[in-house]
Parts: C-alpha cells; sequence; structure tokens
C-alpha cells in the first residue's frame, strides 16, 4: 500500500512540476508559410511610414521565446506582460497614452485614431506564437473600455516589456537605425548578447543564474522532497 502510495506521489509531483497550459508553439517554418512572417513585417512598416517612426525594427521568430513561454506561462494566471516582453492585446490602454502623446507631439494630431497596437511597438524585434491546451479569459481593453475575451492561443512579443514615450523615434522610416535597415526600411536588430540568449531561453550555462537556472535549480528541489518522502512511506 505504502509503494503505490509513494508512486502516486512522484507521479503527482511530476505533473505539477511540468505542468503547462501551452498545447504547442508554432515552428518557424509554420510562421513563414503562413506568411506571418511578412504581415507583421508589412503592418510594421505602414506604421513607420504613416506615423514617421524613424526606429521601427524587423521582427522574426524567436525560438528561445517560445522555449520561455512553456517554462513561464502555467496557468491562465500567468497571461500578463513580463519585465521584457508583452502578450497581444494586453496593456493596450497604456499603449495608446503613449501613442496619442507622441501624435499631439510630433504630428500635432489631437484627435481620437486609431491608434498601433503592441505589434508596433517600434523595439520589439523577436515573436513567438503558441497555442494553448485551455481557453483562458481576459480582459482586454476595446473601444474605451474593458471587456472579456477568450483566447485560445497567445501570441508574444520581445524583448521590451512596456511601451514609453522614447521609444519612439520621430523621422523618416527607416532613418535612425545603427546597425542598418532591412528591405522594407525596417530597422536590422542588434546582436543579443549570448547569455541574455541562454538566459531567456533556459538555457543558462551555469545552471543558476538566468531565468531557466532558477526553474531548474526549484523543479530539482521539489523532486527530492517527493522523492524522500517516497522513500519513507516504502520503508
Amino acid at each position: 500500500m505504502k509503494t503505490i502510495i509513494a508512486i502516486t506521489l512522484v507521479l503527482l509531483g511530476a505533473n505539477q512540476i511540468h505542468a503547462t497550459i501551452i498545447d504547442k508553439c508554432w515552428t518557424e517554418e509554420e510562421m513563414i508559410r503562413k506568411t506571418y512572417v511578412d504581415k507583421r513585417n508589412e503592418a510594421r512598416q505602414n506604421t513607420a511610414r504613416i506615423f514617421q517612426i524613424a526606429n521601427m525594427h524587423a521582427m522574426k521568430y524567436d525560438d528561445g521565446l517560445a522555449k520561455r513561454a512553456r517554462k513561464t506561462i502555467k496557468s491562465c494566471a500567468d497571461l500578463k506582460n513580463g519585465p521584457d516582453y508583452q502578450l497581444f492585446t494586453l496593456g493596450r490602454e497604456e499603449s495608446n497614452k503613449v501613442w496619442k502623446e507622441y501624435r499631439k507631439k510630433n504630428l500635432n494630431i489631437t484627435e481620437d485614431i486609431a491608434n498601433p497596437i503592441e505589434g508596433e511597438h517600434p523595439l520589439q524585434t523577436a515573436y513567438a506564437k503558441c497555442n494553448l491546451t485551455v481557453t483562458c479569459t481576459m480582459n482586454i481593453y476595446y473601444m474605451g473600455r474593458y471587456k472579456p475575451h477568450n483566447r485560445s492561443e497567445i501570441t508574444l512579443y520581445a524583448y521590451k516589456g512596456t511601451l514609453t514615450l522614447d521609444d519612439i523615434k520621430f523621422g523618416p522610416a527607416g532613418s535612425q537605425c545603427p546597425h542598418g535597415v532591412t528591405d522594407k526600411n525596417l530597422c536590422i536588430a542588434p546582436p543579443r548578447a549570448k547569455e541574455e540568449n541562454d538566459s531567456e531561453s533556459g538555457e543558462d550555462g551555469e545552471g543558476g543564474e538566468g531565468i531557466g537556472g532558477k526553474n531548474m535549480a526549484t523543479m530539482v528541489a521539489v523532486n527530492s522532497i517527493f522523492v524522500y518522502l517516497s522513500i519513507w512511506l516504502v520503508f
């Protein structure tokens, strides 16, 4: 009897540690096949041209961001903006205020018109798209008020968690791009440090300093507790 209880505890512990509401994240090939990459950057190109944004960056699929989503998002309660990434449709009220201030300051536009959204944050350079195993209800700011919306998939943009007025540079599209421009006059993203990429994808080489390392340490500790408890029950 004790053996059965011990095995059950170990299985429950493993399920708890690895539980996630993310079913699968789209691969880069799937994104390209569905022309999601081109459509996203075309929208950014149009926004940069219409609103004269000089530092609008090109975006590309980021496998490290997809891995991070799996490790971070365990339940519907985890569907929120992080310190260096945003979820599509979240934080729109705050973003709208920044875009309105930008238009007034640089374009002398004060009337309320359609705003760019999270996907047009000029400093976002990476994204990932994932399907969920459940349908989550999220309060989305729409037409001046919050409304509940059901989500069975999510899109994440990185590596900026908020939008500020200083993030948007005024001028002809592509005119403030230190690392060059693409054929769409979008800025080429600066190279990211290997240490940052390893930390964000949960592959921290030292196994303890990055987000992945901390998660791994927690998993090891929890696993140890279940193993010791199981041994005690058996004997």
